[in-house]
């Protein structure tokens, strides 16, 4: 009897061990489905209008709490690739990587649910610029960036999640090294993914 007390002590201590480990957790990392959806504001080039199409791809987070509602945020995924239509015509296509660094503040609700707001600064690589008969060059981007989203705890190390950006980008167009103008992009960028803490 004192030993099935004593293991029972030992296995209620173990729990609550690991859930404060997990109350405690500063890192976490997050993947999932990334959706990027440009906004295509005021895109008026020299050859045209230009729209930039949809991309959807792998993404990632990583995450550290630095106080008790505050983290830090890291973006990254793989390339995501954008078709190219000038005046409605499908003519180019281009890939690009977002890293995204943010501030969170995280609302301080009781329970599994986790919502928080952020902003922070963009640096967009484009790469990969394929353009029938010329050679087209897309200037990077640096912009800033806003962001709300959720998470909800599975498990002390699990959890579900899904967020919302704003981010600026815009870039200057070359076509065979002359410019073009200036294309904003400015995508809103939905994701769902699974984080796991440690």
């Amino acid at each position: 009897m004192h030993r099935l007390a004593c293991l029972g002590a030992a296995l209620s201590l173990s729990l609550f061990a690991g859930q404060l480990a997990a109350e405690e957790s500063k890192w976490s990392v997050r993947a999932g489905v990334a959706h990027v959806s440009p906004t295509n504001s005021a895109s008026n080039t020299d050859a045209g209008p230009i729209e930039v199409g949809d991309g959807t791809n792998l993404g990632l987070n990583l995450r550290y709490a630095f106080a008790p509602q505050w983290s830090v945020d890291i973006l990254g995924a793989l390339p995501f690739e954008h078709d190219i239509r000038v005046a409605g015509n499908e003519v180019a296509s281009t890939k690009h990587l977002p890293p995204t660094v943010s501030a969170l503040y995280h609302f301080n609700i009781p329970g599994a649910l986790d919502i928080f707001v952020g902003g922070g600064l963009n640096y967009t690589f484009f790469m990969d610029e394929q353009l029938d008969g010329a050679d087209l060059s897309l200037d990077d981007s640096i912009g800033p960036a806003g962001i709300i989203g959720m998470t909800y705890a599975l498990r002390p190390q699990w959890s579900i999640g899904a967020d919302l950006r704003y981010i600026a980008i815009e870039t200057d167009a070359k076509v065979n090294g002359s410019d073009i103008g200036t294309v904003d992009i400015n995508p809103w960028v939905f994701a769902a993914t699974l984080g796991y803490h440690f």
